[in-house]
């Protein structure tokens, strides 16, 4: 299904932006990798998984897709820490699994813009993304940009000051600090709940 969305894009002059090489939770592996068995030596093939795959998308797309969500929602904002998968058990923490995608993904696109997307929007959980942020600079995670889902709440705000459970001066103060620490920034989607 993906070669018949790029054949259409490049038909109709479209750029292709790939989404995503890895959807860290649970319910977004399919079930064979929630119960999958890593064998004696789970950290290897946990890795030799990962980087197969992101090898294979990404060989089949060079030259087309450009810029990827390489890691997608990888934060359990109920625990404020990355959310534990069968990938992340075998290789030691999701830390590990982030990081080899990314590392992975730059290997492979050199030059390819390597985004970590997530759903926060207006939302007091940013602090847990400035984390995760943080983390990817403090190890030398090759990450070029954080792809915003912004799923916007106009009902959340008062007009009258501005003031809300998503208040907007927090929202940029939040992006502020995730370009001051060198980030790009990217709407990946963008929706208003009125």
């Amino acid at each position: 299904r993906m070669d018949e969305i790029v054949r259409w894009a490049q038909a109709n002059s479209l750029a292709v932006r790939g989404h995503t090489l890895l959807w860290h939770r649970p319910q977004w592996f399919p079930n064979w990798l929630n119960t999958y068995d890593y064998g004696a030596n789970p950290v290897r093939e946990a890795e030799r998984l990962l980087t197969e795959h992101i090898r294979t998308v990404t060989g089949r797309y060079k030259g087309i897709i450009q810029s990827y969500d390489v890691v997608n929602e990888a934060i359990d904002h109920d625990r404020n820490a990355p959310i534990e998968t069968s990938m992340s058990r075998a290789m030691g923490s999701p830390e590990a699994v982030l990081d080899l995608a990314f590392h992975t993904a730059r290997a492979e696109l050199p030059d390819a813009q390597l985004v970590y997307n997530d759903y926060m929007s207006w939302e007091p959980q940013n602090a847990d993304v400035l984390r995760l942020l943080e983390g990817f600079r403090k190890r030398g995670t090759p990450v070029d940009a954080l792809g915003i889902q912004s799923h916007i709440e106009i009902f959340a705000i008062d007009p009258a000051t501005g003031n809300g459970p998503y208040a907007e001066r927090e929202w940029r103060r939040f992006l502020d600090e995730v370009t001051g620490m060198g980030y790009r920034l990217l709407i990946t989607e963008f929706d208003v709940k009125d």
